[in-house]
C-alpha cells in the first residue's frame, strides 16, 4: 500500500497520533479499577523498559555517539518522567477533552516564551509573531470556553477528582514538551536517540517505584486481573507511538511531525466519544475547535530548522 519511504514515514506519524490518543482511554478506564496515578505510571514505563531491553542493546552499538549519558539525555529522560505523571494525572482529575487539550497546549507555552525573548531584545510585532499571537488568543479563549462549560455534555471528571491536581499536571506535561525541545536543538545530528530517552525515562521510574508505590494495596493481584489493560497502556499507548514518531521525526519535515500534538487532541475526543460513549455540547464543540485551530497555527507559523 505504502510505496515509498515517505509514505510509510506519514503512515506511522498517523499512528503515533491515533496510539497516544488512546492514553486518556486506558487512564480512565484503569483509574475506575482502582489503579493509582503512580501505579499507572510505574506499570506503565515498567511495560516500556521490559520491552526495550531486548533492543537496546544494538541500538546502543549502531547510535553509540547518541546514547552517551549526557546532560541533556539525563535532563530530557528525566524531564519525561514527569511529563508522563503529569499527563495521567490530567487525565484522572479534569474531563478527557480538557485535559488533552491543556498537554497539546505546549506552543502557547513557547509563545510566551518567545515573547519574552523578544521583550529583551526588541522586534516583537513582526509578521510572523503577529500570526503566532493570534493564534495564542484563540486557543486561550477556546480554553477558558471550554473550562467555564466542563459541567456541560457527558466529558465530566471523575469522582473525587481534584481540579488544581488536573491543571498543575496537565501544565507540567505541556511545559516538559518545550523544556525538552529547548535542550534538544543542538546543532550536528547529536542528540540522544528517542529510544536512549524512553530508556532513561523507565530506569527513572523503577528506580523511584519503591516510593511511588510503597502504599499499593494487592498490586500484583490486580495487574494479573487486569493485564491485557496494563500491557496494552504500556505498548499501545506508549511504546508504538514513540518508535512510530522516531521513525517519522528522522524522515518527515519538523512541522510536519509537530502536528502529532493536534492528532492527539483530535484521536482523544473521538476515542472517548466512541469507546467510552462521551459527547460533548455545542458550546465545547466550538471552544475545542477554538483551541485545536489555535495550536496549530502557533505550529504553523513557528520558526523550524
Amino acid at each position: 500500500m505504502f510505496s515509498n519511504e515517505r509514505n510509510r514515514a506519514v503512515a506511522a506519524l498517523l499512528v503515533s497520533g491515533l496510539c497516544w490518543g488512546t492514553t486518556g482511554i486506558f487512564v480512565r478506564v484503569m483509574g475506575e479499577k482502582g489503579f493509582s496515578t503512580f501505579e499507572l505510571l510505574f506499570l506503565r514505563l515498567l511495560v516500556v523498559a521490559l520491552l526495550l531491553l531486548p533492543v537496546f542493546y544494538s541500538h546502543i552499538k549502531r547510535h553509540s555517539e547518541r546514547t552517551k549519558l549526557t546532560i541533556p539525555a539525563f535532563a530530557a529522560g528525566t524531564a519525561m518522567f514527569f511529563y508522563y505523571l503529569g499527563a495521567i494525572a490530567a487525565v484522572q482529575n479534569l474531563p478527557i477533552v480538557l485535559a488533552v487539550l491543556l498537554i497539546g497546549s505546549s506552543p502557547l507555552i513557547a509563545w510566551l516564551l518567545q515573547f519574552f525573548r523578544r521583550v529583551t531584545v526588541g522586534g516583537i510585532f513582526d509578521r510572523r509573531f503577529g500570526i503566532q499571537s493570534l493564534g495564542v488568543t484563540s486557543a486561550i479563549a477556546g480554553l477558558a470556553l471550554l473550562s467555564l462549560t466542563k459541567n456541560e455534555g457527558s466529558s465530566v471528571a471523575p469522582e473525587g477528582s481534584e481540579a488544581w491536581v488536573g491543571y498543575l499536571g496537565a501544565v507540567t506535561a505541556a511545559a516538559v514538551t518545550v523544556f525538552n525541545a529547548e535542550i534538544l536543538q543542538r546543532p550536528g545530528g547529536k542528540n540522544p536517540t528517542p529510544i536512549f530517552i524512553s530508556a532513561i525515562t523507565a530506569a527513572v521510574a523503577i528506580f523511584f517505584s519503591p516510593f511511588l508505590i510503597f502504599d499499593s494495596q494487592d498490586l500484583p493481584a490486580r495487574v494479573v486481573s487486569e493485564i491485557w489493560l496494563v500491557v496494552g497502556f504500556g505498548v499501545v499507548a506508549t511504546l508504538i507511538p514513540g518508535l512510530s514518531i522516531s521513525y517519522a521525526s528522522m524522515r518527515l519535515p519538523t512541522q510536519a511531525t509537530a502536528t502529532v500534538s493536534i492528532q492527539l487532541q483530535v484521536w482523544t475526543v473521538l476515542l472517548a466519544w466512541i469507546l467510552l460513549g462521551e459527547h460533548m455540547s455545542e458550546k465545547q464543540i466550538f471552544a475545542s475547535a477554538l483551541a485545536i485551530v489555535g495550536t496549530a497555527i502557533c505550529m504553523r507559523s513557528s520558526r523550524v530548522n
